[in-house]
């Protein structure tokens, strides 16, 4: 709950739950956040790769993470900014057109502004003709990046010098 006097807690309108969507937008950030600081364990203790990068990159998508889960308008602005940039990352550009076009939609926007009248999130109506439609996406977007970064990754591996 929240304390008097303090007003709501991140995370929209109280009582009400997150948007599915804002979930696993948050998990992936966090699942990210948890490759990337395994990665840099690996780079401090085998002596390789650059440290500061995906050290900082971890720590930034680990703060997303609690941020989009939280409900913040930062969490929300600066998950936009790198999902544009990530326009940009072939193997991700799926995903990032999926998240753009979730997190940018009236009944997302209305979570993270905290309203309580228009579009919402959290009605039966929104639920079955809205959400599922982006999270089957989501994960069909997620599967295609797979498949495309093990490709490329197998295709390096086999000719180092493209």
């Amino acid at each position: 709950g929240h304390r008097k006097g303090k007003g709501p807690p991140m995370g929209a309108v109280v009582g009400v739950p997150r948007p599915k969507g804002v979930t696993v937008a948050a998990v992936m950030w966090a699942a990210i956040a948890a490759l990337l600081g395994f990665l840099t364990l690996r780079a401090y203790l085998t002596g390789g790769g650059v440290l500061r990068v995906s050290g900082m990159m971890a720590l930034l998508t680990a703060t997303l993470a609690v941020l989009v889960s939280r409900g913040s308008r930062w969490g929300q602005g600066l998950q936009l900014l790198i999902l544009v940039l990530g326009l940009l990352a072939f193997p991700f550009t799926f995903v990032a057109v999926i998240l753009l076009g979730y997190m940018t939609r009236a009944e997302t926007v209305s979570y993270f502004k905290r309203r309580v009248e228009g579009p919402r999130w959290d009605t039966p109506r929104t639920w079955s003709k809205g959400e599922w439609p982006w999270l089957l996406g989501l994960v069909a977007a997620t599967g295609l990046s797979a498949i495309f970064l093990a490709l490329m990754l197998a295709l390096l591996r086999t000719h180092p010098n493209l």
